[in-house]
């Protein structure tokens, strides 16, 4: 299998709503959390792949640079930080009259990336293991917040994703993009492309830098094609106004900066970047078109491969990425974190899942989620 140009295998995945439905039945029915429209020897090899370039072994594979170049950047900054991975532990506990499947969630399990908090000594079963996590498209928070760490928090990983700054060793900066639409934490101002003036606007970060299309690229074509970054938090926002006047008459402006101290990261493999902002026409055409996707209908096939895989989410409650789907989505309180060793999460009836600054039952699918009575301290992998 070619990872240096991936085309084949990427496009092999597509034309593909009915493989994922099925897909993600099957994994129900197993009482497994994650899918993937691979092969098991596919699916091995690219992890095996992914492993080596998040090391950064000494034997590097051929690889796209651009896969190596995210891949080490994440390893760094979880080095750096000192982070460990923790996984909610749930488990399907009945079901919806429509046949969705409702998890109980019981406790976290903390599973280190490193092996010593002193050397960089990679725990390979653990990191193999984010590593499916994150093909199959599951939703990661890294934590930094001081709300949620206490003192300074830590080194905020939006900081050193957002387009427009200058990149450099340890930095994504001058490789991502702004990402036209999405729809995590309440992030209207991206599904209408900004149209609304809304503060949530240009929010979302898309990597890779460069846009693909619909289709994969024929030549020098990466495994990541669409990591999307965000801020958990919009109301962390510090808003200054800007103002003058035009036309004899006074105008202001919202023109908010992000408190980097106050918010959390989160990120997410999908299945294909979002290449429009719900298409073209009227604001009456695209609101229309915004509603089919947000109610769990039937997304417009003619906005291509992301809305069509939004139309497969939007039923299923699973994330979908380029290879598969998971079910460890925030909207089910099934979010896997990245925060440091002491951390020591416990999901809630309240909140569902551990509270975090960016966290709005609003936005869960609570009649999917329930909680154990009692549920356990963090344990141990």
């Amino acid at each position: 299998m070619n990872l240096k140009n991936a085309h084949d295998l990427l496009d092999g995945c597509f034309s593909r709503e009915d493989r994922l439905r099925i897909a993600i039945q099957r994994a129900i029915q197993d009482n497994e959390t994650v899918a993937f429209l691979l092969k098991d020897d596919e699916l091995s090899a690219l992890i095996g792949h992914w492993y080596k370039l998040f090391c950064s072994v000494g034997d590097m594979p051929q690889h796209h640079e651009g896969d190596r170049f995210v891949l080490q950047f994440l390893q760094e900054y979880m080095w750096r930080n000192r982070l460990a991975m923790y996984v909610p532990d749930f488990t399907r506990v009945s079901q919806t009259t429509s046949g969705l499947p409702i998890y109980e969630i019981r406790k976290y399990v903390r599973h280190r990336i490193f092996t010593s908090s002193q050397f960089k000594q990679f725990h390979e079963g653990n990191i193999k293991l984010f590593l499916k996590y994150f093909a199959s498209g599951a939703h990661f928070v890294a934590l930094h917040s001081n709300e949620d760490l206490g003192g300074q928090g830590l080194e905020s990983l939006y900081a050193l994703v957002a387009p427009g700054s200058t990149g450099g060793k340890g930095k994504l900066n001058d490789r991502t993009r702004t990402a036209p639409m999405h729809s995590h934490y309440g992030a209207v101002g991206n599904l209408l492309g900004g149209m609304t003036g809304s503060l949530y606007k240009d929010r979302g970060v898309y990597y890779p830098k460069t846009p693909i299309g619909e289709t994969a690229p024929q030549d020098k074509c990466p495994t990541i094609v669409s990591l999307l970054f965000g801020p958990t938090s919009h109301g962390a926002l510090d808003v200054a106004f800007v103002g003058g006047s035009y036309g004899g008459s006074p105008w202001a402006a919202p023109t908010p900066t992000i408190n980097h101290k106050r918010i959390n990261t989160f990120f997410q493999l999908e299945g294909w970047p979002a290449t429009n902002s719900l298409g073209a026409g009227t604001m009456e055409v695209i609101t229309n078109r915004l509603s089919s996707l947000v109610t769990r209908g039937s997304a417009p096939t003619e906005l291509g491969r992301h809305n069509i895989d939004y139309k497969v989410h939007a039923n299923t409650v699973w994330n979908l990425s380029t290879f598969g789907a998971s079910a460890y989505t925030e909207k089910r309180a099934t979010t896997i974190f990245l925060a440091p060793l002491d951390w020591n999460p416990k999901p809630s009836q309240e909140t569902k899942m551990m509270n975090y600054v960016g966290l709005d039952t609003k936005w869960m699918a609570q009649e999917l989620i329930r909680v154990a009575s009692n549920p356990p301290d963090c344990t141990n992998a």
